[in-house]
């Protein structure tokens, strides 16, 4: 089965963009403000000292489907997870899903933050051989219902899907 290898997999691809890091971490002025350039107010991540980047992969990417603190920060999060395992027409082979949530604070929507977040994951997972059996399908996408979120924070539900062997190690 190997679950936790693949979701190590996925989540070692969101620790090491550069591109979705700087989504999660910096804040947008206004809907132009492009995050994505390095200036010196906003340095590339990758390369600060890892002290510094593991305090900021583990503040925005958590591997777990429960998150804290959120109603204390202005943060965009990502919750990465495993979701339902189902077979195939294969005996050897299943299907795994894994969610992923992005969380973000109202503060981040100036520039459509969230949506850009969500393109980005898509981008990076999407039709590649991350983990597992074949290419990563991008299986389904919704709103998390805002109830269930702090206040001033919305949540969109990812979920990705990819082959798996119904063996163990």
């Amino acid at each position: 089965m190997r679950l936790k290898e693949n979701i190590k997999d996925i989540y070692k691809t969101l620790l090491n963009d550069e591109h979705l890091l700087r989504l999660l971490h910096y804040k947008a002025n206004h809907l132009d403000d492009d995050v994505l350039q390095i200036t010196e107010e906003r340095p590339a991540l990758l390369s600060l000292p890892l002290d510094k980047l593991w305090e900021i992969r583990d503040k925005h990417i958590v591997p777990a489907a429960i998150s804290t603190n959120l109603d204390k920060q202005e943060i965009c999060r990502l919750l990465l997870y495993p979701g339902s395992r189902r077979g195939t027409r294969n005996h050897y082979t299943a299907r795994q899903d894994v969610a992923i949530e992005v969380i973000t604070h109202v503060t981040f929507s100036n520039d459509l933050r969230q949506e850009a977040i969500c393109d980005r994951l898509a981008d990076l997972l999407f039709d590649n051989r991350i983990t597992g059996l074949g290419k990563v399908d991008s299986v389904a996408g919704d709103r998390i219902n805002p109830n269930g979120l702090p206040t001033n924070f919305t949540g969109y539900r990812l979920i990705f899907s990819f082959g798996s062997s119904k063996g163990g190690s």
